[in-house]
């Protein structure tokens, strides 16, 4: 990086037009393995990145050990594998190459050969185990249990507390998880449980400076926002470069149809660099793999042709 150019600068503009890309999470919830990421990145360069299609994102718990790869355990069942400084490492299972310290980044040497772009999701928050191991923030006299606010705990996973923003390990804890997502060679971020219970704004910009502060180009989305209100608006603009709306998005019409009274409230906000989201997009073959713990039910999407073209 230039030296001359600021954290603002670097980051500017790396999404004039809306992101577009897979995201493992509708086929195979929390179980995807290291040989199918590969295998729809190879599909994608061959067959959509002459679209604009470039995305590669690796969805939630790629660090949680589902077992036999069903998806049936808790997902606290297994602690979570860890460094020495409290930050989430791949399962071995799931990701063999990370075996030897070499973390996600031969999975994104893979896909960036390819020419296209490897997206991570990110739960908001410090591991819990991290917090009862008391492990050190990377660079600081500070640990675990200094920045941990256990008032704020994420309400659907047991894994995580909130981080205390306020103490300045919070923001030496996000920034140590960037510097390390950075080394892996991330372009994409996604952050969730923004939203719950209420928009955590603090921790928002907290990993944004993180982001902005990795001397790596990397795009960030939230799953952020309250389904109607557009309080958080001008927050989201400045804070992140695009952001959910409205619920997860399965191949229903209803919820489809819904999206039409939603997302003219968010007209407004969108435009380069601050996308509103409206989800994911259910089309091919859908929950292969149990997605969390609700049952599988492999099935091409349930959306009639015209309801296709009109999402």
């Amino acid at each position: 990086m230039n030296t001359s150019e600021t954290a603002t600068e670097l980051h500017a503009l790396l999404a004039p037009t809306p992101p577009m890309g897979w995201n493992s999470y509708t086929c195979f919830g929390i179980t995807v393995r290291e040989h199918e990421v590969l295998a729809n990145a190879r599909c994608m360069a061959a067959e959509l990145a002459p679209f604009g299609w470039e995305y590669v994102v690796l969805d939630g718990m790629w660090y949680h050990d589902t077992g036999p790869l069903t998806g049936e355990e808790p997902w606290g069942a297994e602690p979570h594998p860890l460094d020495d400084y409290g930050r989430l490492l791949p399962n071995l299972r799931k990701f063999p190459s990370a075996a030897g310290g070499a973390g996600l980044k031969p999975l994104a040497d893979a896909i960036h050969a390819l020419g296209l772009k490897f997206g991570l999701h990110l739960m908001l928050g410090i591991p819990r185990r991290a917090v009862e191991l008391n492990l050190p923030i990377l660079g600081t006299s500070y640990r675990a249990g200094d920045i941990a606010d256990t008032a704020n705990p994420c309400t659907w996973f047991e894994g995580l507390y909130g981080v205390n923003m306020s103490h300045p390990g919070g923001q030496a804890y996000y920034d140590s998880v960037l510097k390390l997502f950075a080394e892996w060679q991330i372009d994409y971020l996604k952050v969730d449980d923004c939203g719950l219970p209420s928009y955590q704004s603090a921790e928002v910009e907290g990993i944004f400076r993180a982001v902005e502060c990795s001397g790596r180009r990397i795009i960030m989305s939230l799953a952020a926002s309250d389904e109607k209100s557009t309080f958080h608006a001008e927050h989201l603009k400045r804070h992140t470069h695009l952001w959910r709306v409205g619920v997860d998005l399965h191949d229903e019409w209803p919820q489809l149809h819904k999206l039409f009274d939603l997302l003219p409230l968010w007209m407004p906000h969108t435009g380069p660099d601050h996308w509103v989201d409206p989800d994911m997009l259910p089309l091919g073959v859908l929950h292969l793999r149990k997605m969390a713990c609700d049952e599988s039910d492999p099935h091409a999407s349930n959306l009639t042709r015209d309801e296709q073209v009109t999402l």
